[in-house]
């Protein structure tokens, strides 16, 4: 099966995400703040894990974004330069190792 580089390292990411979803969802059903089963936290955080994957797949293929770094990723989000440029920036770092 051949997977590219992106949806390999979202998919080794999204191990540690289903955990704390996991954590996470299981505490706030024990507490009473979300009103389900205990066997829901199994279907609950299986669908967090799958929508941040499915997300940050589509977004990093979408703007093109090599580096797996989550504060590459998140400063990509946040700023508010236009597609080339912050392709052109990304390119940058990654040729100059910043």
């Amino acid at each position: 099966m051949n997977m590219d580089h992106i949806t390999k390292e979202e998919l080794l990411r999204s191990l540690p995400i289903l955990f704390l979803s996991f954590l996470i969802i299981g505490i706030l059903i024990m507490e009473g703040y979300i009103p389900l089963e205990m066997s829901s936290v199994y279907i609950l955080s299986f669908f967090v894990t799958a929508v941040h994957f499915f997300f940050m797949v589509w977004y990093r293929k979408k703007e093109q974004i090599d580096d797996n770094n989550y504060f590459v990723i998140i400063n990509h989000i946040l700023s508010s330069k236009s597609h080339d440029e912050k392709i052109t920036e990304i390119a940058y770092r990654k040729f100059c190792k910043i």
